[in-house]
């Protein structure tokens, strides 16, 4: 099937879900909107509430396209692209087609007009029942013909990448093999411009490239202010043996990561562009990720090194030219990884990379390859996503991307250090994509690290070379900024944790970043997860854990000092609706974040990490027990159930993220944010 051009799909998408920003604003004026159905949805038609997602205020209900809640009148003003006083024609779906496809998509086959539903192809992501994709037997004509040789088999979801148009996307959702239709949206690398000028003097300070001085630069501030100078020096380790496959747009070798550490390069982009193993990257985002997980540094003091200098690669391209690639590619690439896993020792799987959310996590194909990944025993390390603000909403809430939605991901979010080592003014980068997550509600993201200016490898004849001149330190560097950088700094704390106690499980390394990670006063735990990134406590912990025998070794001390500052282990971890409480955590006066105190006081002698590592602690069990749906036991938890959106102090300006808030803001910016994500 002949592939449509990605302007056609931008025309589409800019034209379906056209809805005046301006018509919406008056409503949210009166206070914060909260995601999730209606209060009745059953006294509502189909169509109306595969249209609504509403936007909840103090004072007003407004549907995504308009609609009254009670009587499902058309609200004025009306939709784009129907007069005033014109009733649109909507295509009704079952409540069982409904079920098959997200709510945005339903949007398009109900709304969509003759010419568009019937001539223009859109790239979709098919899954069948396991026993329909093993045999190719559909039993359905429909299905037959939606489904031929040129298919791409996406085996680890039991699906099929095709593009089809909205009536035969529609025509599809009756067959009974079928389980579930979304869109082969973008994915786009993570990473985002400037937030703020450069602070002169600063330990990193990034001045335009001119004929002047080159600026003075420390390589060596970040991996200082997360402990990995600390941790390496007492530890000895160096990521050694430990093989991150990098998901991304591609790896060029460098002095600083020689080719001899990229093990294999496989291209999943559709251009399927040829190019030599170390010579992949012609965007330069994945080789900048790459050297902040393991860049040598060039073994000079003061240099850019990694946070594991000796991991080897994979490189699995999925990301092209233009920063954007297809989530078929990255479900592709992780099969790849898991069926390749023994042979290149893949301990790692970094994906600084997403898509707006669009569905539940149950039903989102690029989720459920992750945590099909994790259970294979590689770690997963996700960004969480740039969705912070749009231009037009200065805080959105519930913009974690896909696939950084899955339950057993290690997703983060990015931190500001201010340029100063010193925990005390940390904070969220404004860009980087808060909690929870759309539409399951759960705690996302887990933790936070350094993703503000971070110098890093500069991939030679590349996009970012080309583009942002303005940004390169000096002929092999470049300073990024996103939430893709703070993945890095987490991947490379993996395999530091991984060469110190190779046994461990993904829960358990999760398990430790989490309930070592510091917790910082100034941003929301929305934004900041479980704190900052705290590498000694972390491989400390992980290094501890007696897999064999399940039960945690000795003591561990709560805290290090840094330039006389001692940087506390946070003792508790927050995950799906639940709260895991250690000793440190019982003096709690609130939860962390936003001014409000964390402990009251410390408690000499107690055991900080509390019960997680006992024997009948689920954390020796495997499974997805991050998952809302995993049963602890009670004595472990703070709570039965914690509704984390709660706690936060909506303004005028804050909006509560729903696929409305998304498809308004992709009206607005064209369907960049939608499908790509802040530029």
């Amino acid at each position: 099937m002949k592939r449509s051009s990605s302007l056609g799909l931008i025309a589409f998408f800019a034209v379906s879900v056209a809805f005046s920003w301006s018509a919406v604003q008056p409503y949210l004026a009166n206070g914060p909107s909260v995601h999730g159905p209606v209060d009745n949805p059953d006294a509502l038609s189909v169509s109306a509430r595969s249209a609504a997602s509403v936007y909840r205020t103090k004072s007003a209900t407004v549907l995504r396209m308009g609609r009254d809640v009670a009587t499902s009148e058309p609200l004025s003003p009306s939709p784009v692209g129907f007069a005033p006083d014109e009733e649109p024609q909507f295509t009704e779906l079952t409540t069982a087609q409904a079920d098959r496809v997200p709510l945005a998509l339903a949007h398009q086959i109900e709304t969509a007009d003759i010419v568009t539903r019937t001539t223009v192809p859109i790239p979709v992501i098919l899954q069948v029942t396991p026993d329909a994709f093993a045999t190719q037997d559909f039993l359905d004509p429909a299905l037959d013909t939606a489904v031929d040789e040129a298919s791409a088999r996406l085996g680890l979801v039991n699906g099929y990448a095709v593009e089809l148009t909205l009536e035969e996307i529609e025509r599809l959702l009756d067959a009974e093999p079928l389980r579930y239709v979304t869109l082969d949206a973008f994915v786009r690398a993570h990473y985002q411009q400037p937030v703020r000028p450069p602070s002169i003097g600063a330990p990193h300070t990034i001045i335009p490239p001119s004929d002047a001085d080159p600026p003075s630069y420390s390589g060596s501030h970040f991996q200082k202010t997360v402990g990995t100078d600390y941790a390496v020096e007492r530890f000895s380790l160096s990521g050694r043996g430990i093989t991150v496959a990098l998901i991304d747009s591609g790896l060029t070798a460098h002095s600083e990561l020689p080719l001899s550490r990229i093990l294999a390069s496989v291209d999943f982009t559709k251009d399927q562009s040829e190019s030599q193993i170390g010579e992949t990257d012609k965007f330069g985002h994945g080789t900048h990720v790459a050297g902040i997980i393991g860049s040598t540094g060039g073994n000079v003091e003061g240099g850019f090194r990694g946070v594991a200098p000796d991991v080897n690669f994979v490189d699995l391209r999925v990301v092209g030219p233009d920063g954007s690639g297809r989530v078929s590619s990255v479900i592709q690439a992780i099969e790849w990884t898991i069926e390749n896993r023994d042979r290149y020792g893949i301990d790692v799987a970094n994906m600084s990379l997403g898509r707006a959310p669009l569905e539940s996590c149950q039903d989102d194909p690029l989720c459920q390859a992750v945590e099909k990944l994790t259970q294979t025993g590689v770690v997963a390390v996700v960004s969480a996503g740039n969705l912070g603000k749009t231009p037009e909403i200065p805080e959105l809430w519930g913009g974690i991307t896909s696939p950084g939605l899955a339950p057993s991901a290690i997703t983060v979010g990015a931190l500001d250090t201010m340029d100063s080592l010193t925990h005390l003014d940390d904070d969220n980068a404004d860009f980087s994509s808060r909690g929870p997550t759309y539409p399951d509600g759960m705690f996302k993201p887990d933790l936070s690290a350094p993703g503000v200016q971070v110098p890093s490898l500069l991939a030679q004849g590349s996009a970012m070379q080309r583009d942002l001149e303005h940004l390169i330190v000096d002929d092999g560097h470049i300073a990024l900024s996103g939430s893709s950088m703070a993945a890095g700094f987490v991947s490379g704390t993996v395999a530091l944790i991984l060469e110190a106690n190779p046994k461990l499980t993904p829960d358990l390394v999760k398990a430790s970043l989490l309930l070592s990670a510091a917790k910082l006063s100034k941003p929301h735990p929305l934004h900041q997860g479980n704190g900052m990134l705290n590498v000694p406590i972390a491989v400390l912990l992980g290094m501890s854990i007696d897999v064999d025998s399940e039960v945690l070794l000795g003591e561990i001390p709560p805290s290090w000092i840094l330039e006389g500052e001692e940087i506390v282990a946070g003792g508790a971890i927050a995950f799906a609706d639940r709260l895991y409480l250690g000793s440190l955590g019982n003096g709690m006066s609130g939860l962390w974040g936003e001014g409000k105190a964390w402990m009251n006081g410390r408690i000499p002698g107690d055991n900080w990490i509390g019960e997680l590592f006992d024997p009948e602690s689920p954390i020796w069990t495997g499974g997805v027990i991050w998952a809302c749906t995993y049963s602890w036991p009670p004595e472990l938890l703070a709570d039965d159930a914690v509704d984390w959106i709660q706690d936060v102090e909506f303004t005028p300006e804050s909006v509560l993220a729903d696929d409305a808030v998304l498809a308004l803001a992709a009206a607005e910016e064209g369907t960049e944010v939608l499908f790509f994500g802040p530029p």
